[in-house]
């Protein structure tokens, strides 16, 4: 069961890890966000509407992943990940 433990031990830290990085992500949008224009986040508003209703959803590495996701079939080639 030591196994066990030390698997369960580091699941914990990664949650911990990922966490925090999504705290930053998010702070980082934030400060982001808050040097643009109106009209700049205006369009950033309208542009992830756009995405949305297109069928791509969440944001950041998110989204471009599953942007990415879409091409494999384009490329012809397969995903093995």
């Amino acid at each position: 069961m030591i196994e066990g433990k030390v698997i369960h031990a580091k699941v914990d830290q990664l949650k911990k890890f990922e966490g925090a990085l999504l705290v930053e992500t998010i702070k980082t949008k934030r400060n982001a966000m808050a040097m643009l224009t109106h009209e700049q986040r205006e369009k950033d508003r309208a542009h992830r509407e756009q995405m949305k209703s297109e069928g791509q959803h969440g944001d950041g590495m998110g989204g471009m992943m599953g942007g990415m996701s879409g091409m494999r079939g384009s490329m012809g080639g397969s995903w093995h990940g």
